[in-house]
């Protein structure tokens, strides 16, 4: 289990609490099998409790440990209490089990139930993972610590095993300010930093930080591979994530990977990585600490607080954005997802196309057509994309015949009243 305890305002260690394991995991035909059962549900609900009593957890791992170790059946009220390792509290509950005459098999379901929302609460698995794990022998997250459960995951998986308690917790809006404020003072001043997601829609936690990062030398705009064909709703789901080829060239001087995020790395920000493409990273960051004269805590506390986990674990993305896509960028990742879905559809029935990158339209090739010739015989491909001159927010809902909506207001329920439909007309480049 994780620590729970943390570095404190004052940048003080913190001894950190081993990991407590839940003991043998008895198999089926165990002589105390329904006691085990109950006596691990108990504990689960216990760890899941938000004010958690770590001795009470400890309490029944010992009483597992030693319950599965009896070569006898625990079968009358009393008999527990002769057990080393079962204390009184504990002693007490197998009695009222023993009272209440509960089935192992009820017990079994009951455990596998708690065993599948238990892992399915885990970031990176799902439903399928799940069942494969139970199916081997998996009961919850203490189990995912044996090396025949953890080398069944990914990477992605493994992580989220590891941050599984901190990524429970939600993110605050202070938290999301401390990050962000640390990522500014230790990087280039160049960078423009801005806070989007559910943060910017003015939302008092989060599941993650979502930031747009943009720099003076990242100006390459993808243009859409796809041309318009089909029903505009056809086209969102072909186009909408769909960027040109990235030589290997723009790759090496991106900057988010050839200096911001080794720099964050190196600051001991990031802990460790999720996820990396040409324009977004995702990954799990340490929350910096400010000691009594409000000045960051040294890097070799936060170096030792990755390396021992204690602290506080959050996920960030950064998503790097051209210049020029900046107005189409804090649409697309200040959400909410109804509210984009919307736009987009509202942009290819008036025949653009909407993506993080800008507001397009397809721009077909002039030439005569031959009277004999009928439109199968077009080249879809014949034509090119043009991006409209968007900067900014307020440009691109103009562009959609819309009044500029306020980021906290970015929710589909309130684009459903927007009356305007028409665009207005508009200056390409």
């Amino acid at each position: 289990m994780l620590s729970r305890f943390y570095l404190s305002s004052r940048c003080s260690r913190t001894p950190r609490i081993p990991n407590i394991t839940r003991g043998n995991a008895s198999s089926s035909n165990n002589k105390n099998e329904p006691i085990l059962e109950m006596l691990r549900n108990h504990r689960y609900h216990e760890e899941q409790n938000p004010q958690t009593n770590g001795y009470k957890v400890r309490a029944f791992d010992n009483a597992i440990k030693a319950v599965s170790q009896l070569d006898y059946t625990i079968r009358l009220p009393g008999e527990a209490r002769a057990v080393s390792g079962i204390g009184p509290g504990i002693s007490k509950r197998i009695d009222e089990f023993l009272a209440g005459h509960k089935s192992s098999h009820e017990l079994r379901q009951a455990t596998l139930r708690r065993a599948k929302t238990e892992l399915e609460a885990i970031s990176g698995i799902g439903a399928t993972k799940a069942r494969k794990l139970i199916e081997a022998g998996c009961l919850g997250i203490s189990d995912l610590q044996k090396p025949q459960y953890i080398s069944m995951l990914t990477t992605t998986q493994k992580i989220g095993v590891k941050y599984h308690h901190h990524l429970r917790q939600a993110v605050t809006r202070e938290e999301t300010e401390m990050i962000t404020q640390f990522i500014r003072d230790n990087i280039s001043s160049k960078y423009d930093v801005i806070i989007t997601g559910s943060y910017r829609r003015g939302a008092e936690t989060s599941t993650d930080i979502e930031l747009v990062i943009m720099h003076p030398n990242h100006v390459f705009v993808p243009v859409p591979e796809t041309p318009p064909n089909g029903p505009p709703e056809s086209r969102i789901r072909k186009i909408i994530n769909k960027t040109s080829f990235v030589n290997r060239e723009i790759r090496s001087t991106s900057p988010l990977f050839s200096d911001l995020v080794p720099v964050l790395q190196d600051r001991g920000l990031v802990a460790d990585n999720i996820s990396s493409g040409i324009r977004r990273w995702q990954g799990i960051v340490r929350v910096p600490e400010k000691n009594e004269n409000g000045k960051w805590c040294s890097r070799a506390v936060r170096l030792s607080g990755i390396e021992e986990l204690t602290g506080k674990f959050r996920r960030l993305d950064l998503n790097l954005v051209p210049l020029k896509s900046k107005g189409a960028g804090l649409i697309a990742f200040t959400g909410d997802l109804q509210l984009n879905k919307d736009l987009r559809l509202r942009a290819a029935k008036m025949g653009f196309l909407l993506n993080e990158f800008g507001l397009w339209k397809w721009i077909a090739n002039n030439r005569s057509k031959n009277p004999a010739e009928s439109s199968e015989d077009i080249l879809p491909s014949d034509g090119y994309w043009q991006l409209f001159r968007t900067s900014t927010e307020q440009e691109i809902f103009e562009h959609l015949g819309m009044d500029y909506i306020e980021p906290t207001r970015r929710n589909f329920s309130f684009v459903q009243n927007s009356s305007k439909t028409t665009p207005k007309s508009s200056t390409s480049q």
